[in-house]
């Protein structure tokens, strides 16, 4: 027998052409992902994301499939930023934030223990990110020095779980 009556017809050949160059680079994807996970790379989930929608990865938008990295104030400035476009002014994000907000209390007034809460103050912190990167600040960093500074001072209760620190009278 000849090689040519072995061949395989021309659209099984594309085929099989496609579904190597497939593996190959899910193969790739794979392989970094892995080392990833084994401490041997880094990437943010951002990133790994975007790689694997752009290999367009059988179950890249599956939970259960995509890794399980965690976000940061630059990966969600990011996403936030290639979703939304740019930002007209950082008011615009604070009143961004504030909507959040009015969601948040809408769902906590409609009931104290409503399951869409927690959903609501992420969505706060996520747009408080964008914000925070717009402005050059970590977000983390500003917490840790705001509560060094509201450790040092006295505060007045008001009875409802909450209180105002006592404004010096200099």
């Amino acid at each position: 027998m000849s090689e040519e009556t072995l061949a395989a017809p021309p659209s099984c050949q594309r085929l099989d052409a496609e579904l190597d160059d497939a593996a190959n680079k899910l193969s790739d994807v794979w392989i970094a992902l892995d080392m990833v996970a084994r401490g041997q790379a880094t990437m943010t989930a951002w990133e790994a994301e975007k790689i694997l929608r752009h290999q367009q990865a059988p179950g890249w938008r599956d939970s259960k499939v995509r890794p399980q990295l965690m976000e940061t104030q630059q990966t969600v400035a990011m996403w936030a930023d290639e979703t939304f476009g740019p930002v007209t002014s950082h008011a615009r994000i604070a009143a961004r934030a504030n909507e959040e907000m009015a969601e948040l209390l809408r769902a906590l007034t409609a009931d104290d223990h409503h399951p869409k809460a927690a959903e609501e103050i992420a969505d706060i912190v996520i747009v408080l990110y964008r914000l925070a990167t717009r402005l050059g600040v970590d977000l983390r960093t500003l917490v840790n020095e705001k509560m060094a500074k509201n450790r040092t001072r006295e505060w007045k209760r008001d009875g409802s779980g909450h209180g105002y620190h006592v404004r010096d009278k200099s």
